[in-house]
């Protein structure tokens, strides 16, 4: 799963999903944010990346943090 942190929001991209990629992107305004959605019990791979400056991802949850770099490619992977 592709992860691409930009101004003030995020984009998620699923290239692997079976059926076909899925793209989900917000703007993060008025209440339109994205939702990163995983499968239950397998693993993913998450790569993540900036299109502009240094972005950190953030999931409570599972109380993990990794940042995002314009031209690299953070990796990390969940179950």
């Amino acid at each position: 799963m592709d992860v691409t942190g930009f101004q003030w929001c995020w984009q998620f991209r699923h290239p692997h999903r079976p059926a076909r990629p899925a793209t989900v992107t917000a703007t993060c305004r008025a209440g339109r944010l994205p939702t990163l959605v995983v499968p239950t019990g397998r693993k993913v791979e998450i790569r993540v990346t900036s299109r502009d400056v240094i972005h950190s991802l953030w999931v409570p949850a599972l109380r993990y943090k990794m940042d995002a770099f314009p031209d690299h490619v953070n990796t990390f992977t969940l179950t």
